[in-house]
Protein backbone atom coordinates (compact mmCIF):
# COMPACT_ATOMS: atom_id res chain seq x y z
CA UNK A 1 0.00 0.00 0.00
CA UNK A 2 1.21 3.22 -0.87
CA UNK A 3 1.04 5.97 1.46
CA UNK A 4 -0.24 8.74 -1.12
CA UNK A 5 -3.56 6.97 -2.37
CA UNK A 6 -4.09 6.24 0.87
CA UNK A 7 -4.00 9.64 2.06
CA UNK A 8 -6.33 10.84 -0.84
CA UNK A 9 -9.07 8.39 0.61
CA UNK A 10 -9.40 10.56 3.67
CA UNK A 11 -10.78 13.68 3.08
CA UNK A 12 -13.35 13.44 6.44
CA UNK A 13 -10.86 14.41 8.80
CA UNK A 14 -9.84 18.10 7.14
CA UNK A 15 -6.60 17.56 7.21
CA UNK A 16 -3.45 18.72 4.46
CA UNK A 17 -3.40 15.46 2.79
CA UNK A 18 0.79 16.43 2.71
CA UNK A 19 0.70 16.21 6.69
CA UNK A 20 0.57 12.27 6.79
CA UNK A 21 1.88 12.23 10.41
CA UNK A 22 -1.39 13.16 11.66
CA UNK A 23 -3.43 11.40 9.30
CA UNK A 24 -1.50 8.34 10.07
CA UNK A 25 -2.66 8.83 13.81
CA UNK A 26 -6.22 9.93 12.96
CA UNK A 27 -6.12 6.64 10.41
CA UNK A 28 -5.11 4.21 13.18
CA UNK A 29 -7.70 5.21 15.84
CA UNK A 30 -5.54 7.78 17.93
CA UNK A 31 -3.28 5.12 19.02
CA UNK A 32 -0.48 5.44 21.52
CA UNK A 33 3.10 6.42 20.64
CA UNK A 34 4.08 3.02 21.81
CA UNK A 35 1.43 1.55 19.00
CA UNK A 36 2.59 3.96 16.46
CA UNK A 37 6.35 2.70 17.24
CA UNK A 38 5.52 -1.17 16.44
CA UNK A 39 3.34 0.05 13.61
CA UNK A 40 6.44 1.98 12.12
CA UNK A 41 9.05 -0.82 12.81
CA UNK A 42 7.30 -3.17 10.03
CA UNK A 43 5.17 -0.59 8.02
CA UNK A 44 8.56 2.30 7.26
CA UNK A 45 6.21 4.28 5.37
CA UNK A 46 4.02 5.02 8.41
CA UNK A 47 5.41 8.61 9.89
CA UNK A 48 4.39 10.26 12.83
CA UNK A 49 5.77 13.35 14.93
CA UNK A 50 5.73 12.91 18.54
CA UNK A 51 6.03 15.89 19.27
CA UNK A 52 2.69 16.13 18.14
CA UNK A 53 -0.55 16.80 20.96
CA UNK A 54 -3.62 15.94 19.93
CA UNK A 55 -6.25 17.12 21.78
CA UNK A 56 -8.84 14.82 20.73
CA UNK A 57 -6.87 11.91 22.26
CA UNK A 58 -6.85 13.81 25.78
CA UNK A 59 -10.23 14.44 25.46
CA UNK A 60 -11.14 10.89 24.75
CA UNK A 61 -9.53 9.03 26.83
CA UNK A 62 -9.39 10.79 30.12
CA UNK A 63 -11.43 9.06 32.47
CA UNK A 64 -12.15 12.42 34.22
CA UNK A 65 -11.81 16.12 34.37
CA UNK A 66 -9.05 17.19 36.33
CA UNK A 67 -9.20 18.49 39.65
CA UNK A 68 -8.16 21.99 40.03
CA UNK A 69 -4.83 22.61 41.28
CA UNK A 70 -5.15 23.87 45.25
CA UNK A 71 -4.57 27.05 45.96
CA UNK A 72 -4.22 27.12 49.86
CA UNK A 73 -1.83 26.81 51.99
CA UNK A 74 -1.74 26.79 55.91
CA UNK A 75 0.50 29.19 57.50
CA UNK A 76 1.52 27.31 60.57
CA UNK A 77 1.97 23.71 61.97
CA UNK A 78 -1.65 22.06 62.78
CA UNK A 79 -3.35 24.76 61.05
CA UNK A 80 -4.55 21.86 58.92
CA UNK A 81 -4.18 18.13 58.95
CA UNK A 82 -4.91 15.79 56.45
CA UNK A 83 -5.69 12.23 57.54
CA UNK A 84 -6.75 8.79 55.68
CA UNK A 85 -6.61 5.03 56.60
CA UNK A 86 -5.12 2.17 54.42
CA UNK A 87 -6.00 -1.24 54.58
CA UNK A 88 -6.60 -3.91 55.05
CA UNK A 89 -3.43 -6.03 54.29
CA UNK A 90 -3.80 -8.82 52.51
CA UNK A 91 -1.77 -10.43 55.32
CA UNK A 92 -1.96 -9.39 58.79
CA UNK A 93 1.26 -7.99 60.16
CA UNK A 94 3.24 -10.33 62.96
CA UNK A 95 1.06 -8.58 66.10
CA UNK A 96 -2.22 -8.63 63.62
CA UNK A 97 -2.04 -5.08 62.34
CA UNK A 98 -4.31 -4.94 59.25
CA UNK A 99 -4.31 -0.82 58.50
CA UNK A 100 -2.82 1.90 59.29
CA UNK A 101 -3.60 5.76 59.76
CA UNK A 102 -1.52 8.48 58.35
CA UNK A 103 -1.72 12.04 59.41
CA UNK A 104 0.01 14.21 57.86
CA UNK A 105 0.69 18.33 58.65
CA UNK A 106 0.00 20.81 55.86
CA UNK A 107 2.56 22.90 56.57
CA UNK A 108 5.56 20.97 57.43
CA UNK A 109 4.76 17.65 55.61
CA UNK A 110 5.73 16.22 58.97
CA UNK A 111 4.01 12.82 58.87
CA UNK A 112 2.86 10.25 61.57
CA UNK A 113 2.06 6.45 60.95
CA UNK A 114 -0.20 4.31 63.32
CA UNK A 115 -0.88 0.69 62.63
CA UNK A 116 -3.95 -0.61 63.87
CA UNK A 117 -5.54 -4.08 64.10
CA UNK A 118 -9.35 -2.93 63.28
CA UNK A 119 -10.71 0.35 61.47
CA UNK A 120 -12.79 1.09 64.58
CA UNK A 121 -9.35 1.76 66.68
CA UNK A 122 -9.07 5.09 64.28
CA UNK A 123 -11.53 7.03 66.55
CA UNK A 124 -9.45 6.30 69.75
CA UNK A 125 -6.49 7.25 68.15
CA UNK A 126 -7.20 10.47 66.31
CA UNK A 127 -8.41 11.29 69.94
CA UNK A 128 -5.03 10.72 71.09
CA UNK A 129 -3.48 12.56 68.74
CA UNK A 130 -5.44 15.71 69.54
CA UNK A 131 -3.99 15.64 72.86
CA UNK A 132 -0.73 15.03 72.18
CA UNK A 133 -0.32 17.95 69.67
CA UNK A 134 -1.80 19.81 72.78
CA UNK A 135 0.56 18.73 75.35
CA UNK A 136 4.05 18.60 73.33
CA UNK A 137 3.27 21.56 71.03
CA UNK A 138 1.21 23.52 73.43
CA UNK A 139 -1.17 24.39 70.25
CA UNK A 140 -4.58 23.02 68.80
CA UNK A 141 -5.29 21.53 65.60
CA UNK A 142 -7.73 23.44 64.12
CA UNK A 143 -8.82 21.70 60.88
CA UNK A 144 -8.92 17.73 59.97
CA UNK A 145 -9.36 17.33 56.11
CA UNK A 146 -10.27 13.62 55.25
CA UNK A 147 -12.88 11.50 53.08
CA UNK A 148 -13.45 8.65 55.30
CA UNK A 149 -16.36 7.85 57.17
CA UNK A 150 -14.18 6.88 60.24
CA UNK A 151 -13.80 10.43 60.96
CA UNK A 152 -17.30 11.79 61.60
CA UNK A 153 -16.45 12.48 65.76
CA UNK A 154 -18.78 15.36 65.84
CA UNK A 155 -18.39 15.38 70.01
CA UNK A 156 -14.73 15.00 69.62
CA UNK A 157 -14.63 18.44 66.69
CA UNK A 158 -17.39 20.53 68.58
CA UNK A 159 -15.51 20.30 72.00
CA UNK A 160 -12.26 20.63 70.70
CA UNK A 161 -13.34 23.67 67.96
CA UNK A 162 -12.18 21.48 65.23
CA UNK A 163 -13.33 22.35 61.87
CA UNK A 164 -13.80 19.15 59.68
CA UNK A 165 -13.46 19.05 55.96
CA UNK A 166 -14.75 16.12 54.12
CA UNK A 167 -14.51 15.42 50.58
CA UNK A 168 -16.78 13.80 48.00
CA UNK A 169 -17.17 9.68 47.86
CA UNK A 170 -14.77 8.22 45.16
CA UNK A 171 -12.41 11.13 44.89
CA UNK A 172 -9.05 10.54 46.26
CA UNK A 173 -7.64 13.46 44.24
CA UNK A 174 -9.35 15.76 47.07
CA UNK A 175 -7.21 14.23 49.46
CA UNK A 176 -4.10 14.33 47.32
CA UNK A 177 -1.58 14.93 50.20
CA UNK A 178 -2.37 11.79 52.07
CA UNK A 179 -3.14 10.05 49.19
CA UNK A 180 0.23 10.47 47.67
CA UNK A 181 2.16 9.96 50.71
CA UNK A 182 0.34 6.48 51.32
CA UNK A 183 2.07 5.23 47.84
CA UNK A 184 5.26 7.02 48.82
CA UNK A 185 4.94 4.38 52.28
CA UNK A 186 3.95 1.46 50.11
CA UNK A 187 6.68 1.80 47.43
CA UNK A 188 9.23 2.41 50.07
CA UNK A 189 8.08 -0.88 51.88
CA UNK A 190 7.80 -3.00 48.52
CA UNK A 191 11.43 -2.18 47.66
CA UNK A 192 12.98 -2.94 50.57
CA UNK A 193 11.06 -6.23 51.05
CA UNK A 194 12.37 -7.29 47.42
CA UNK A 195 15.99 -5.65 48.60
CA UNK A 196 16.32 -7.97 51.43
CA UNK A 197 14.44 -10.74 49.21
CA UNK A 198 11.63 -11.08 50.98
CA UNK A 199 8.10 -12.43 50.30
CA UNK A 200 4.41 -11.05 51.26
CA UNK A 201 4.58 -14.63 53.78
Amino acid sequence: MKPIKYAHTINIVNVSVSDLETIWHFQLGHVSNKCIDVIMTKFPFVKYNKSIVCDVCHFAKQKRFSFPISTSKSKKCFELIHVDVWGPYSIPLIYGHKYFLTIVDDYSRYTWIFLLKQKFEVVKTLKNFVVFVQTQFETSIKIISDNETEFFMTNLFVNKGIVHQTSCVNTPQQNSIVERKHGHILNVVRTLMIQSHLSKI
